[in-house]
């Protein structure tokens, strides 16, 4: 398995290494990285976890189908609507 590494200088002498949210540091680049690995090879792993997509507005799906204000409000867009499409200039 590859993993992304973004290794950085952060003082004269003190090289940083990212992998995710695993930070390590060496004297120079490689040993940064290999601090990294180290971390990686003394039992932390990285997992995938799959989230099914959530919409927020499904909580209130529906809430205002009875609703006679709605009936009118989407009458009165309809009617603007019918208009603006019947105006030549639009």
């Amino acid at each position: 398995m590859q993993v992304p590494v973004l290794v950085e200088q952060i003082s004269a002498h003190i090289f940083r290494a990212k992998a995710w949210d695993l930070v390590a540091e060496g004297p120079s680049a490689d040993e940064a990285i290999r601090a990294l690995q180290q971390m990686l090879r003394s039992g932390k792993s990285i997992a995938m976890l799959d989230l099914p997509p959530t919409n927020p507005f499904l909580a209130i799906a529906g809430d205002l189908k009875d609703d006679p204000l709605v009936d009118d409000w989407v009458a009165a867009m309809r009617t603007y609507r019918d208009e603006k499409e019947a105006d030549p200039n639009y």
